[in-house]
């Protein structure tokens, strides 16, 4: 039987080396190179990894401090099950990690009818996790190929809106490419922000962008002072027009998003609450040990997640807030009180600290906007008296 195993998987093994680019990869390099970026078009079909199981497994333990791999890819060549860590199967982490934490109790709120904008680098609009969400598209295509340096875009459209890794798999997507060929220039992002404020101007109210998700600091992207107060001009008139902006960066853009933590491990919530100060302004988002779309197509298993897939994820879960809610964007300042509710919202863990809690923050903006329904329906009903 053990023959008939190692044979079947040397035949799967020599289809994938024909179907693309695949580099023998040493113990060596493994261990080195690995534990700062993907397994991605990786041969490892000639090592035996059969006592290497913390460094697959292993849980992030800290702000990225964790021991092990990265993440892989589906395009990682393994050796045969006997040279494997027992009970470690690749493909299995990567079909169980794909839902989102935190969002099972919004059961059918699914982000329907809002209009989520995402800037960000070169794109592939076609995988199937999220296609149908696509609904505007500006920028150069993607070339495909196995380039991992493109993951990210994918990840963040996908942590969104995926149909199965997304919070809100049912909400539209407007995506603007953040560059032309990868020349991310000051210029280039003045650019896309202007285009993304003439783009809204020529909406109609039900296709408006509702939230603007942004998994990158502008701060990285200037050369002075100038071109940052440009591009801070530029966040307000985009938020002047009645859009929620989730921006990563520092505590100067705090006006535009929460407090993300640096470290966003999956928590498990708990009823004891120490009652610490210390976190109180900090929310954990879950977004490490997670499955996202890759741009090459297939998936992604990364053990790491930051503020690039915290913001979409945020995104996701404010546009499944606002599903048949829409009257709540019509108060002032509703961009900044979502900010509140997030906040008040959140559940408290052991360490003192919170993570974030979707089906509050549902429940609180469902509330806020069924009372002023119904005041409407009194001040309609006192006019006609």
């Amino acid at each position: 039987m053990n023959n008939f195993i190692k044979k079947f998987f040397s035949g799967i093994n020599a289809i994938k080396r024909k179907s693309g680019t695949y580099k023998k990869i040493t113990t060596e390099e493994l261990v080195s190179r690995f534990t700062k970026e993907n397994l991605d078009y990786v041969d490892l079909s000639d090592l035996d990894l059969s006592n290497f199981g913390d460094f697959f497994t292993s849980h992030p333990t800290g702000p990225f401090s964790f021991t092990g791999v990265h993440g892989w890819t589906e395009n990682v060549i393994w050796p045969t099950p006997d040279k494997m860590p027992k009970g470690f199967n690749p493909q299995t982490y990567i079909d169980s990690h794909k839902h989102p934490q935190g969002i099972d109790q919004l059961n059918k709120i699914t982000g329907r009818g809002i209009n989520i904008a995402i800037i960000d680098s070169m794109f592939n609009p076609n995988h199937p996790e999220y296609k149908d969400n696509i609904k505007y598209f500006q920028g150069p295509l993607m070339k495909m190929k196995s380039d991992s340096t493109h993951y990210h875009s994918s990840m963040v459209v996908g942590c969104a809106v995926g149909n199965t890794t997304g919070t809100a798999p049912d909400a539209s997507v407007y995506y603007f490419t953040r560059a032309k060929n990868n020349n991310e220039a000051p210029m280039e992002i003045i650019a896309v922000l202007k285009s993304v404020i003439e783009f809204n101007k020529k909406q109609s109210k039900q296709n408006k962008i509702n939230i603007l998700s942004c998994s990158w600091n502008p701060a990285l992207f200037v050369t002075n002072d100038k071109e940052y107060t440009e591009i801070m001009n530029l966040f307000d008139e985009i938020e002047a027009q009645g859009i929620k902006i989730i921006l990563c960066g520092g505590d100067d853009l705090d006006k535009f998003k929460p407090s993300f933590s640096v470290s966003k491990r999956d928590f498990v919530p708990t009823s004891l609450d120490t009652h610490s100060t210390e976190y109180n302004e900090t929310i954990k988002i879950p977004t490490n040990e997670k499955t996202v779309p890759y741009n090459t197509g297939g998936y992604l298993y990364q053990k790491i997640g930051g503020d690039s897939s915290s913001a979409p994820y945020l995104a996701g879960v404010y546009a499944c807030a606002l599903q048949d809610n829409q009257i709540f964007m019509t108060r002032p300042n509703w961009q900044q009180e979502l900010n509140t509710i997030l906040q008040q919202t959140a559940t408290p863990i052991k360490s003192g600290e919170k993570i974030i809690n979707p089906l509050g923050i549902r429940e609180q903006v469902t509330k806020i906007a069924h009372e002023m329904e119904m005041n409407l329906i009194k001040q309609k009903s006192n006019e006609y008296e």
